[in-house]
């Protein structure tokens, strides 16, 4: 049964939260997405691309954290 995942960005003085989420399995699911989308926007330095000191954070629907990855 699929789970929603929710990829918030935050900077320490901003949160971007993530309204839509996507379905995954699971958290593990879920956590290889989220380094798969970072791996492509690293590549290719995308102009919409938050700057230094980003990070996207991982939640579950009961909003608890499950990972935190740097952008930069």
């Amino acid at each position: 049964m699929a789970q929603r995942f929710y990829f918030d960005l935050r900077n320490g003085q901003e949160l971007i939260r993530d309204a839509k989420g996507v379905d995954a399995s699971g958290p593990d699911e879920a956590k290889k997405e989220a380094r798969a989308a970072l791996n492509e926007l690293r590549g290719g330095h995308h102009a919409d691309m938050p700057g230094v000191g980003w990070q996207l954070v991982i939640r579950g629907e009961d909003g608890a954290t499950l990972e935190t990855l740097a952008l930069d």
